[in-house]
């Protein structure tokens, strides 16, 4: 998807992020990392959206609908493909919603909850917090952010 689209699909629905003080350059950057500018959201087998936006599994205490998924994961330095549990959503929205659920109320996230607002520290707390499993994961966000356009509100 082409980045202008991809900002004007997706800013409505961050609207509680932008609200709660996140920088939205990285926050649109990690999405455009988990599903590849929205081309590679995660679907039922019937081809219907999942509406991750941010590949959030689906852990024994969800109670929403799941969704497996062909993944891969860096396990001791390697990656290995496995099948896991994602979570599915009926909206971007929602799945904002959820992931702001996740980084304000969990522990292990404080972190990066208090950095959310700065583009370079906020990813690395991410990393740093175990939200993903790829080494170069805070880098990519940071890389991705810096080559977005001019985001709404931003001066050019």
């Amino acid at each position: 998807m082409e980045k202008a689209k991809f900002i004007e699909t997706l800013w409505p629905a961050l609207a509680p992020a932008r609200l709660d003080g996140f920088n939205m350059r990285a926050l649109l950057a990690q999405i455009a990392m988990e599903t590849g500018w929205l081309e590679h959201v995660n679907k039922f087998g019937s081809g219907f959206s999942t509406f991750n936006l941010f590949n959030i599994t689906a852990g024994q205490h969800w109670q929403g609908t799941v969704c497996q998924v062909p993944t891969h994961e860096f396990i001791n330095g390697k990656k290995v493909a496995m099948t896991r549990p994602f979570r599915a959503y009926p909206s971007y929205e929602e799945s904002v919603k959820d992931y702001l659920r996740l980084i304000r109320g969990s522990q292990r996230y404080l972190l990066a909850y208090t950095h959310r607002g700065d583009m370079e520290r906020y990813p690395g707390e991410l990393q740093t917090a175990g939200y993903a499993t790829d080494p170069s994961y805070a880098m990519k966000i940071i890389q991705t952010a810096r080559a977005l356009p001019t985001l709404p509100g931003e001066e050019a």
